[in-house]
């Protein structure tokens, strides 16, 4: 992939294309992302703002696809990472809701929902204590650190040990970890980040909808009814971009190996991860503006469109007590990190992509999305990347004292 010196950037002479309704009272947003993008070198994003159900800011910034001087418009799709598990989370929860679920169902053992044949092989007996509750709060036991790896990233290695065609399915994941290793930690008892457990997630939603896919379910019951049907689970290489759909970008030149167990060297973007196995815990890809119609759905505030009540509401977005967090993390709930009187979530795919997405309690709600993630497996720079994205955003609604009347939902 281009490195930045070979990359379209903007400048301070104000080359950066920039799509949507100018919205003169705004301009500070604009200025905002702009320099931001010029700091770290992306080559496009996309931000959408909601004020009080409204759509008051959408637009586009920089390349979608610098090679074809295509420009992000706000129609454009990006890869989301992480703030997929946020719709997986609500349709976890919309199956509470509606009954066919309980929070603290056990997932595995004769007695778990995932009781097939196929995930009876446990090596700790802890496994059967787990929990939807667990899953969802990332407290299930599993520690990516000291398991040393991912094992949603660990595609042509579970492959051969299992004696499949890599890339490996979500289901041979799950049995390979279950027969394989043990937990790090009692259920429900520490905080440790797990695509893993919202990969399981995922499967639960599939066991209690025959014949459905995740991505099916999720699209059926979630969000065609709020009208944000456009969004979908990624494809893993350049030729199978959906439609509109950003090409990605990172500093990380450097070719890794297929998932799919050649002797290829590819793109990390393209084929060095499997965005369909990311499925439930990373794999969606969406507009700015339909990333708002999704949060505008469960956020609370007008009950005529919500879809999920009150009840569950507040039960997804409860801190659980006697937790520890982290940067970036301040208080994780269920699918939502808690922020005081915000909820948000960060999403970002090594070499690929990243993301924002933040409800506030005063009607404000904003998504950022962009086709650039810094680095490759390097902590400190990624963190820093991290970190100043999560404070553009902040700085973006900050620097917002009038708030337009109008609504571009009628327009879009």
């Amino acid at each position: 992939m281009q490195g930045r010196s070979k990359r379209k950037r903007s400048n301070s002479q104000g080359e950066l294309p920039v799509t949507g309704v100018c919205i003169p009272e705004l301009s500070g947003v604009d200025n905002v992302v702009a320099d931001f993008m010029g700091k770290w070198g992306n080559p496009g994003m996309s931000v959408a703002i909601a004020k009080d159900g409204r759509l008051i800011y959408a637009r586009g910034f920089g390349y979608a696809n610098v090679e074809e001087s295509e420009l992000v418009k706000l129609n454009t799709l990006f890869r989301i990472a992480s703030i997929s598990k946020c719709i997986t989370a609500v349709a976890i929860m919309k199956l509470i809701q509606d009954g066919i679920l309980d929070i603290d169902d056990k997932v595995f053992g004769a007695n778990g929902i995932l009781n097939d044949a196929k995930y009876s092989d446990i090596k700790d007996e802890n496994v059967r204590d787990i929990t939807v509750r667990n899953l969802l709060q990332h407290t299930g036991g599993w520690d990516v650190a000291k398991l040393g790896y991912d094992p949603l990233m660990n595609s042509v290695n579970i492959a051969k040990a299992m004696n499949v065609s890599p890339p490996v399915d979500q289901t041979n994941i799950i049995r390979y970890v279950l027969a394989n290793e043990s937990l790090s930690f009692a259920p429900g008892s520490k905080f440790s980040y797990s695509n893993f457990g919202y990969c399981i997630l995922g499967r639960i939603i599939e066991k209690l909808n025959p014949g459905m896919s995740y991505e099916e379910h999720v699209k059926s019951s979630i969000l065609a009814p709020i009208g944000a049907g456009g969004m979908k689970i990624a494809g893993n290489f350049y030729h199978e971009r959906a439609s509109n759909e950003a090409r990605y970008y990172s500093d990380f030149g450097q070719l890794v190996s297929s998932i799919y167990g050649t002797s290829e060297m590819v793109p990390w973007a393209y084929g060095g991860i499997d965005m369909r196995a990311y499925d439930s815990a990373g794999g969606w890809i969406t507009s700015s503006i339909d990333m708002l119609r999704f949060l505008m759905a469960i956020d609370g505030f007008r009950e005529e469109i919500c879809i999920l009540n009150p009840a569950t509401i507040k039960l997804m977005t409860t801190v659980p007590s006697g937790i520890k967090y982290e940067f970036p993390f301040s208080g994780y709930a269920m699918g939502w990190n808690i922020d005081g009187d915000s909820w948000d979530h960060l999403g970002a795919h090594e070499g690929t992509c990243s993301a924002f997405l933040i409800r506030r309690n005063d009607g404000v709600e904003c998504a950022v999305l962009s086709n650039y993630f810094t680095g490759y497996q390097i902590w400190e720079f990624m963190m820093s990347y991290i970190e100043a994205l999560w404070q553009m955003t902040y700085n973006v609604l900050d620097g917002i004292t009038v708030w337009p009347t109008h609504d571009l939902f009628r327009q879009t």
